[in-house]
């Protein structure tokens, strides 16, 4: 687990915490895996459609989309092989929830095929287990990233009172 390298977004944000002009307190970064690898620079995190899980959602690509599924093993990992698997698990943030110290807010569509709905449940059980604020929205009738009107004005309308509020705690 130590040899994860830090995203873009974790080089900027190291570079300007070295700086100085920004503090942990001010940022919150748009993915789960930021804040396993790197918790100590963020204040909290929004999970919209994210992956919790790299292993069962390669297993939910439908064998008719072969093609496809060839290109994330590729891409991603190879989770039919054990020691792909079993880097896939060692980064996948379901498995190193424990990592995470900050809260986070979970936004997922049930009908989303590539992201099995018991994937983000298993991730907000295990923060909630933990005592994290993990806020979760999770909208029936639609799928990967909200694409009716009225539940995208709800979704940012609570991503942004959850950023009001864990800001206003935190400064």
């Amino acid at each position: 687990m130590n040899t994860f390298l830090l995203s873009p977004v974790g080089r900027y944000v190291s570079y300007r915490k070295i700086d100085e002009t920004t503090s942990k307190n001010h940022i919150c970064v748009a993915a789960m895996m930021s804040l396993v690898k790197t918790p100590e620079l963020y204040a909290c995190g929004v999970s919209y459609s994210g992956i919790p899980d790299i292993i069962t959602m390669m297993k939910a690509i439908p064998l008719n989309r072969f093609a496809y599924l060839e290109s994330f093993k590729t891409v991603w990992y190879d989770t039919s092989t054990k020691a792909e698997a079993e880097i896939a698990r060692e980064v996948s943030p379901v498995y190193q929830a424990k990592r995470i110290k900050d809260p986070l807010f979970v936004i997922q569509g049930a009908l989303d095929r590539q992201i099995p709905i018991t994937d983000t449940d298993r991730i907000v059980e295990s923060l909630r287990r933990q005592r994290i604020e993990s806020p979760y929205m999770v909208k029936y009738d639609e799928g990967p990233g909200y694409v009716r009107w009225e539940n995208r004005v709800e979704m940012y309308k609570c991503m942004l009172g959850f950023l009001a509020k864990t800001f206003s705690v935190k400064n």
